[in-house]
């Protein structure tokens, strides 16, 4: 049955009600489902009720909404995280940034730049940096225009330059440019990884295993005998990454050692991306676990690792067809053209 615009506009108004009245920790989990794939005129008449919503309160249901798009993937909010990239309060705009982690529209890029280079909040300028680096991603695998890939580039470079950005915002941006195959790229990977900074070492691991350079091979193998959990934890993700066969000895050990849970599970997964047949017996062999997450990661690991295997012993010819690549097309609220003055 279609709803007609009077409904619907009764019923945001219904669920607003309802958002503003509601006690603390009793949000109306049925009422922000209505909130869902909301059109142009629906989502601005939920913003004009929006900011009456306490902040601590708007906090709850931003932080549900993002939550319940993660656990059920037919619920759509973009169109009122994108509203919320403006709120005066910086935990929403941080957690509007990240609900908005699926969405790859170029549209957003110039927001996110925006809040990248703009924001007064360390929390938002991180989460836009971590955002950005999906552009990164779909223009090294050409579907996105390299024009937009190469500004969100350069903003990237600005940030991680900028003698007076903070450690987190930079070591976010490494991450996300990390995607990014140039020589260039690959000097501020190194760059990271000697810093003085703790945190610049462990995001320069991660970003080995994104950027995936032959070059990372013997850094990744040394610290899978750190003695930092952190970093062995890194080091496993990024030989799953880059299917390092000579890290295969040293993260089935890590698979048996129970001292680090994370650490283990990571050397687990890793195990089923990396194309070797004898990782196939060894976790099924994981599978007799007294452990319950072991026997879980290692049932995943398996269907990880059956498909790896395919992949390999793919004949390339068969892989071989030529597409165009993805044109992406403007949402209706084109928020790269909007007036950020006075927004934070």
């Amino acid at each position: 049955m279609k709803v007609e615009c009077g409904e619907m506009k009764e019923e945001i108004e219904f669920v607003m009600k309802e958002l503003e009245s509601a006690k603390p920790g009793q949000l109306p989990l049925g009422e922000l489902y209505s909130l869902s794939d909301l059109g142009r005129e629906d989502s601005e008449r939920f913003w004009q009720r929006w900011l009456r919503i306490p902040a601590e309160r708007r906090r709850s249901i931003v932080r549900l909404m993002v939550e319940m798009a993660e656990d059920h993937f037919e619920l759509y909010f973009s169109p009122l995280f994108r509203k919320m990239l403006k709120d005066p309060d910086p935990e929403v705009r941080k957690l509007a940034v990240e609900g908005l982690w699926e969405d790859e529209d170029p549209g957003l890029i110039r927001p996110f730049i925006r809040l990248l280079q703009t924001d007064e909040s360390e929390s938002v300028r991180a989460a836009a940096a971590i955002s950005l680096g999906k552009y990164i991603y779909l223009r090294e695998i050409e579907e996105l225009d390299p024009g937009r890939g190469n500004l969100v580039e350069e903003a990237l470079l600005a940030c991680i330059r900028s003698g007076g950005e903070s450690t987190e915002v930079r070591r976010r941006a490494v991450e996300a440019i990390s995607y990014a195959c140039s020589a260039e790229v690959e000097s501020i990977i190194e760059e990271a990884y000697y810093a003085p900074e703790w945190e610049m070492k462990v995001s320069a691991v991660f970003s080995m295993g994104r950027n995936s350079s032959p070059r990372w091979e013997e850094y990744v193998l040394r610290e899978l005998y750190s003695p930092s959990p952190e970093l062995r934890y890194e080091a496993a993700i990024a030989s799953g990454e880059m299917e390092l066969r000579s890290a295969v000895d040293r993260l089935m050990e890590l698979a048996l050692d129970s001292s680090d849970s994370e650490v283990r599970d990571a050397a687990i997964w890793a195990l089923g991306k990396i194309p070797v047949a004898r990782i196939g017996r060894f976790l099924a062999s994981l599978l007799e676990s007294d452990n319950e997450d072991v026997r879980d990661a290692a049932s995943d690991a398996i269907s990880d690792h059956s498909l790896t295997m395919m992949i390999e012993s793919a004949a390339p010819e068969e892989d071989l067809i030529d597409e165009e690549p993805a044109e992406f097309e403007d949402d209706w609220d084109d928020i790269s053209t909007w007036d950020w003055s006075g927004a934070f």
